[in-house]
């Protein structure tokens, strides 16, 4: 994560000169006063706390699918609460996987070439070399509903300028022969959630940034279990909401 950037305030001072005749006088100070002078650079503040949340708005420490083998996309259970506030230029909130850190369980034990599949998703418990079943994300700004699941690829949603979904990207990623998948960096568009703004800025389509309409803002998620087998359990314990400062 970068660090906040550092601002300092200078007080200089400024000469006036005038020519006068070159005469000799005593100099007398009368009275002095030493007056402090400051500048106070305001900063800001970067900050956010998250809740998981059932799709009713009750408390949930779990995210979690109800879907069968075959199934395409389809919405989580639960959603991302995330109330921030980001007023430090260069602040944001991101999101993603890390599918193949050492601490991930299961933990996707391919490593990532231009070849594989990106490990961003969901990972089979039991075969963690299958592929991940994807994940994709939606950021919607105080009450607002989201739009209705669906290929992230998809321009024509009804009722939306389309690309209101985000695949999950993931902190191991490489870019594919393909293109289809970009190498993961850091405040890439696509995995930036939120920017600085007063209330933040969500992303309410795909490179699309605008206005929130509060602090709190709800993430939505699906996955597409179209490739995922009847009996198995597909599990990340590494999706991430990152706050950061540039």
């Amino acid at each position: 994560m970068k660090h906040l950037k550092k601002y300092m305030a200078a007080l200089g001072s400024l000469g006036l000169a005038m020519a006068v005749p070159v005469t000799s006088h005593a100099f007398t100070s009368i009275q002095k006063v030493a007056e402090t002078a400051t500048a106070t650079i305001t900063g800001g503040s970067a900050a956010m706390s998250v809740a998981v949340l059932n799709l009713n708005g009750t408390a949930a420490t779990t995210i979690g699918w109800t879907a069968a083998a075959g199934s395409s996309w389809t919405e989580a259970n639960q959603y991302i609460q995330i109330d921030s506030t980001l007023t430090v230029a260069g602040s944001g909130i991101q999101t993603y996987t890390d599918n193949t850190n050492a601490t991930a369980n299961p933990r996707y034990s391919v490593t990532p070439s231009s070849t594989t599949p990106s490990p961003a998703g969901l990972i089979n418990t039991v075969t963690t070399t299958a592929p991940p079943v994807p994940t994709a994300w939606q950021i919607v700004g105080g009450t607002a509903n989201p739009v209705a699941v669906d290929d992230p690829n998809n321009a024509a949603l009804l009722g939306h300028t389309g690309y209101a979904w985000f695949y999950h990207e993931d902190k191991a990623q490489v870019a594919n022969n393909a293109g289809i998948t970009a190498s993961f960096v850091n405040e890439f568009p696509y995995i930036e959630m939120e920017v600085a703004g007063q209330p933040p800025q969500i992303q309410f389509a795909q490179g699309s940034f605008g206005n929130s309409t509060s602090n709190m803002n709800k993430v939505y998620l699906e996955a597409n279990f179209q490739n995922a087998l009847g009996g198995q359990t597909y599990q990340t314990s590494t999706l991430t909401v990152e706050l950061f400062t540039n």
